[in-house]
């Protein structure tokens, strides 16, 4: 399982405890009338098909307009910060009645209202955080609200709104739907990721055997996709002879419940003694020629990332030490 820290903020992009419904946080509703609009579903962990524009995973926040008008958004916020409730405002979109909206938290903060899909500029934390949607006014309403957080969250499951009003654990995710369709998870089925890797995700040198371990089916692929039930399944360790994107999921029924990716970028056996007096960052793009190209503006490519910090006592970085960050992220241009 990756680790969140300093780095984070390159991921585009799991235990968890406590009961259905906001545990140890408290959720607001405005009352229903000509401007309901509120947050229908939200997702922290997002390990789904469901990308933005860029082909990237991201989180997600779902807005509902539960009222029987159209609703301009303008003057409306999003924020995880309690001391910054207008952190992120809406451009002037028109949310119709009964219509639902994906904002995606990604931290790129887009804006446009030429039909791409809107970004925040903060992510989602899979620990669990404040979160609000607000109208603005002479005293700003809150329409719906988290707080102090809203309970930790977990990978293939999504937050949302059941039929009593209360949130709970939804799978699978319905970005852009009605929640009818999702099972709620009671919180004693969703247990901490339970797919592992030995080694861990992160650098390896020449070729790497690779063991994957997890309770029941669990299927893979090699190529950055999301397993089906048509995967292969795992019988043996995994044998790497190049940078390899591991998607590992658990089958549950016939469908795949759950996914533990695992970004495994190949090194030069030359590079096994590499230090710096500063931390240092190995990218790989995994042959995505497109990156630098000359359309406008230019998109992110995915790419995985692995950070090594300076250790305290050495004072250097070393690229055969355990990272500090292994994990998916976006690029478009690089430098020489």
């Amino acid at each position: 399982m990756t680790q969140r820290t300093k780095y984070a903020g390159l991921v585009f992009l799991m235990l968890l405890y406590g009961q259905i419904g906001c545990s140890g946080s408290e959720s607001i509703e405005a009352n229903q009338g000509l401007d309901d609009v509120v947050i229908n579903e939200f997702v922290a962990t997002n390990t789904s098909d469901f990308v933005d524009e860029d082909g990237a995973v991201g989180d997600w926040i779902e807005l509902r307009n539960r009222g029987n008008t159209d609703v301009l958004l303008d003057g409306w916020y999003l924020s995880d910060d309690a001391t910054d409730p207008r952190k992120w405002g809406f451009p002037a979109v028109r949310l119709e009645a009964g219509a639902y909206l994906v904002v995606f938290a990604s931290g790129k903060d887009r804006r446009s209202t030429s039909g791409q899909f809107l970004h925040t500029n903060f992510k989602l934390k899979t620990s669990g955080e404040y979160l609000a949607l607000i109208k603005a006014g002479d005293e700003d309403e809150l329409k719906t609200v988290f707080s102090p957080s809203y309970p930790e969250q977990v990978a293939s499951t999504s937050y949302g709104r059941l039929p009593s009003g209360d949130f709970g654990y939804l799978r699978p995710p319905t970005p852009g739907a009605s929640n009818a369709s999702s099972e709620v998870v009671s919180a004693a089925d969703i247990s901490p990721e339970s797919i592992t890797f030995s080694p861990q995700a992160g650098v390896f040198f020449g070729t790497q055997a690779v063991t994957v371990s997890g309770e029941g089916r669990l299927r893979y692929t090699l190529d950055g996709s999301v397993p089906t039930s048509a995967a292969p399944l795992v019988e043996g360790p995994l044998t790497l002879d190049r940078s390899t994107l591991i998607r590992v999921g658990l089958e549950v029924e016939g469908r795949i419940d759950e996914v533990t990716t695992g970004a495994f970028i190949q090194l030069d056996p030359s590079l096994q003694q590499r230090t710096s007096n500063l931390p240092m960052m190995v990218v790989d793009a995994f042959g995505d020629e497109r990156i630098d190209d000359v359309e406008r503006p230019r998109q992110f490519r995915p790419v995985a990332g692995v950070a090594f910090e300076v250790d305290t006592n050495s004072q250097e970085s070393a690229l055969r030490d355990t990272p500090a960050y292994v994990g998916r992220g976006g690029l478009h241009i690089r430098g020489n």
